[in-house]
Parts: structure tokens; sequence; C-alpha cells
């Protein structure tokens, strides 16, 4: 399958609205555009924290999304736009690991995406990151697919495709997201390399995913290139979510059962939605 390279650019998205927590203080704000009230906004929250414990998320006192393990992608939910105190507590026993104001713009879509790490001397931080996930929905025959780098210790990367060689993701740092480039549907091998000048650094794992027509797609790249160093055995994986268009599949329970078993990462195959890794 050759991919259409006038989408397939080398540059890596601006457009997200970040805000950095340096630890799991309370206080602080992850802030994108305020908009007009009385209108709504949706959101959803995708747990790519590899150590973290599972969690509840509440917004305005009320519980939202419940039992957020790692490698979780909630569904979006409606909110009404302007301000709001979001509160993210452990599952188990309630404890506070984020609170801060959410500020939504009306008629936009979110991911708030709990990312790095709660372990004493983490290599990334904690940190809520926010991403507009907003795409065009792509033709019945084409696919719109984006990478988004949540790898506490994978370093800079670069994303290429096996079947066709072409770049999806130049030089990809963590908490950053490509832009949506075009694929026509079909199942890819997506290869994550150690970034280098041209892009043929050395390949630190490889996912195979099908890519239905009509469908606009996030890709997640979390969970650790060297877990055996790592305070949790989560090795790196590829969670790929539907952004818009498309219908809930078999393929997003596999995801689904994969974010509980990290270690099913290791097995080799080449059946859609499952992975292989290499060393």
């Amino acid at each position: 399958m050759t991919a259409d390279t006038s989408t397939l650019t080398r540059t890596v998205a601006v457009g997200l609205a970040v805000v950095l927590v340096a630890s799991l203080g309370v206080g602080s704000v992850v802030s994108t555009t305020q908009d007009a009230e009385g209108e709504s906004a949706t959101v959803r929250i995708a747990h790519m924290s590899p150590d973290a414990p599972a969690v509840d998320v509440q917004v305005d006192n009320q519980t939202v999304f419940q039992n957020l393990e790692y490698g979780d992608v909630t569904e979006f939910t409606e909110l009404e736009s302007g301000e709001h105190q979001v509160t993210i507590v452990t599952a188990d026993n309630e404890s506070v690991v984020f609170e801060g104001q959410l500020s939504l713009r009306a008629n936009e879509s979110y991911t708030i995406t709990a990312a790095g790490e709660v372990s004493e001397n983490a290599t990334q931080g904690f940190e809520p990151i926010a991403l507009r996930t907003d795409p065009a929905v792509p033709s019945e025959n084409e696919s719109v697919v984006r990478l988004a780098h949540f790898s506490p210790d994978a370093g800079p990367i670069d994303v290429t495709l096996r079947q066709s060689g072409e770049v999806v993701a130049d030089n990809l740092t963590f908490g950053n997201a490509t832009e949506y480039a075009t694929l026509p549907s079909g199942v890819y091998t997506f290869e994550v390399r150690a970034a280098a000048e041209d892009n043929n650094g050395t390949v630190v794992a490889t996912f195979n995913e099908s890519l239905l027509g009509g469908t606009a797609y996030t890709a997640f790249a979390a969970g650790y290139a060297s877990p055996e160093d790592a305070p949790a055995d989560a090795p790196l994986q590829l969670f790929v979510e539907v952004d818009a268009g498309g219908e809930t599949n078999a393929s997003e329970t596999q995801r689904t059962d994969r974010a509980r078993q990290p270690e099913q990462a290791e097995e080799t195959t080449t059946a859609p939605g499952e992975t292989t890794t290499e060393a």
C-alpha cells in the first residue's frame, strides 16, 4: 500500500494546549481557550501513565469516569464550555493526584491525557496534557491517523511504515503529537524508531494496525522502551483509538485487553490490532 505523500509531512503539530505539572500537587491548571457560555464541548480521558494506578475523574465534584486503568481511553462526553473543576483520584482509596481548573472552548473536542510517571525519580513527571481532537472525517476509502508520544523513556522517536517506508512521525518528542496523515484504508505495520536524521534509527518496536475507511485515529505510543529498567512492567505499546467516524468494533476490545495485560505486546503476530516488539 502506498501512502499519500503530500500529507505525510515531517512536521510536529503545534496546537497542543499543554500545561506541565511538576508534581502531583493540587491547584494546577489545564487550560485551553474559553468561548461562549451555554454551548458545549466534548472531552475524553486517556490514561497513558504506565506506573500510575487506576483512577476516577471528577468534574465539578461529580464522578464522570471511573476506574480508568493504564491504556484506557474513554468515550467522548459532552460538557458545557467554560471553566470546570477537575479532580483525579486513585480508584482504590480516592487519594487526590490532580486537582485544577479546565477551560473548554465551545464546539471543540479534546483528549485530556494523563501522562508521565508518578514514581519517585521519574524520567517524566506526571502531567495532564490536552490535545485538540477535531479531525476531518476522510472518505470511505481513506483513513487519517496521528501519532502521540507518551513513552517516558523512549526519547525522540521516528515512526515509519514498513510497507512503504513513509515517515508518519519525525523526531517526535514526549507530550507532542503529529498532524493527521491520510492513508488508504488497510493493515499497516508501524515501526517505532529511535529518532535519526534519515529516519533509519534502531527499531524499538513494531505494531500491526488495521485502519478503516472513513475513520480518524489517534495512536498513543505509551509504556517503556526499556521496561526492565522502569518502575512498572509496561512495555512500549501503541493504543489506537477512534477520533471521528467509524464504529466500535472487536479491535477496540482487543486493545482494552492489551492495555490490561501489557505482556501480550511481546508476542509475535500479524493479526490486526496486535503488536510485536524487536530488540
